[in-house]
């Protein structure tokens, strides 16, 4: 298995298996690592790089230091060989032009004339406006839609890359509503749990949010904010972090919190410690 398919199916294990994390008094859930301040290192991508950085200590170098344990060093060491002919840097390393290569170092462009695939993603602006308006539930259905008819009508020559194509969105659309449900249901049992009837209220409608917002989009402006999080979660669990903005979030949000504003289902108070949640998360 090769290309859009492989990809789907490895960000379907990711939003099937990551541990689920939610700090206390958390107002927007979704991470795609086990603690508050972490990082994911990427090795689908390069894994060179990581080699003596953790044999030389991540914990102590000067710039950005990072802890990890010796269990989690030896993991990802133990995993180098395995990566090593699997990433896509080694992938596409020998297809960088020679002429390219020599020029690379003119000073004109950033990018080395080996080892581009470290951070392989462009500065980009996904769909934040759809995702908040109407979740993955409408692309699910379309992209399910149009495999069906594929298949009706038969399958040949390129049309096999297509419908490939087709079954990937399926698999990353079904992924990304998976992950959202489980975090509904993660923090519906702490709702369950908890016995100050504030918190239980705010974590009840946490677990709504959460569990909703991947599939058919948001309702109102605490929606629209878990929705635009979630919804850069899952671009950077896929993207190794590298130029993905947020966008105009005012764009998208802003409509929500007017309404939210004008109804009285939100107090201006309220509001600003959302964004303040918003801006911790992304910080």
């Amino acid at each position: 298995l090769s290309g859009e398919l492989l990809r789907a199916y490895n960000f379907k294990y990711m939003c099937e298996n990551l541990p689920l994390y939610m700090d206390d008094d958390e107002l927007l859930v979704g991470t795609f690592t086990s603690a508050y301040h972490a990082s994911a290192i990427y090795p689908e991508n390069a894994i060179d790089w990581i080699i003596p950085t953790l044999k030389d200590g991540v914990s102590t170098r000067e710039f950005d230091p990072y802890r990890i344990s010796d269990e989690d060093r030896d993991y990802v060491l133990n995993t180098v060989d395995f990566w090593l002919d699997r990433c896509m840097t080694r992938k596409l390393d020998p297809y960088i032009p020679e002429e390219y290569q020599r020029l690379a170092a003119n000073g004109c462009y950033t990018a080395g004339p080996q080892k581009q695939a470290m951070n392989p993603v462009g500065h980009f602006c996904p769909n934040n406006a759809k995702a908040v308006k109407e979740g993955y539930g409408p692309t699910l259905k379309q992209a399910r839609e149009r495999c069906a008819q594929m298949l009706e009508d038969g399958i040949e020559g390129d049309d096999a890359a297509k419908y490939d194509f087709y079954r990937a969105v399926v698999i990353c659309c079904e992924a990304a509503i998976t992950f959202g449900k489980r975090y509904g249901e993660f923090v519906s049992q702490k709702a369950a749990e908890c016995t100050d009837p504030v918190r239980k209220a705010e974590l009840e409608k946490i677990a709504r949010n959460a569990g909703t917002v991947m599939e058919s989009g948001a309702t109102d402006f605490w929606s629209a904010l878990q929705a635009l999080w979630m919804n850069q979660t899952l671009v950077m669990l896929d993207s190794n972090l590298h130029g993905t903005s947020m966008g105009r979030i005012d764009q998208y949000v802003g409509p929500y919190l007017k309404h939210d504003l004008e109804t009285g289902a939100i107090t201006r108070e309220f509001a600003q410690e959302l964004c303040d949640t918003y801006y911790l998360r992304t910080a």
